[in-house]
C-alpha cells in the first residue's frame, strides 16, 4: 500500500477531532494545517509546520505556505486521486 492511501487512513483516524485554530493534537484539536502536519509526522516524511498564520489568510498567504512544503507539488484538480490535498479559500 503507498502512502497515498496510509494518508487517507490516518486522516480518516481524525474525524470528530474539534476544529481549532493552530492546533496540532489529533483527537484533542486540529485546524486544516493541523490536520496536514498530523498526517506527515505520522508517515514519517519532510513537513514545514507553518506557525502564527491567521484565522483568514490573505495576499497569497496560504499558496505560500503550501508551496514551501517539500512533499507538496501542485496538480490540477481533475488529476486528484485518494491522497491528495487540496487547497481552498473560502471568501
Amino acid at each position: 500500500m503507498g502512502h497515498e492511501l496510509i494518508a487517507v487512513d490516518i486522516a480518516m483516524d481524525c474525524l470528530g477531532t474539534p476544529f481549532h485554530h493552530q492546533a496540532r493534537v489529533a483527537g484533542r484539536g486540529l485546524d486544516c494545517a493541523g490536520l496536514y502536519v498530523h498526517v506527515m509526522r505520522e508517515l514519517g516524511l519532510d513537513y514545514a509546520d507553518a506557525q502564527g498564520y491567521p484565522r483568514n489568510p490573505y495576499d497569497g498567504q496560504l499558496e505560500a505556505q503550501m508551496d514551501a512544503q517539500p512533499a507538496i507539488e501542485r496538480i490540477a484538480v481533475a488529476d486528484a486521486q485518494a491522497g491528495d490535498w487540496l487547497c481552498m479559500r473560502i471568501k
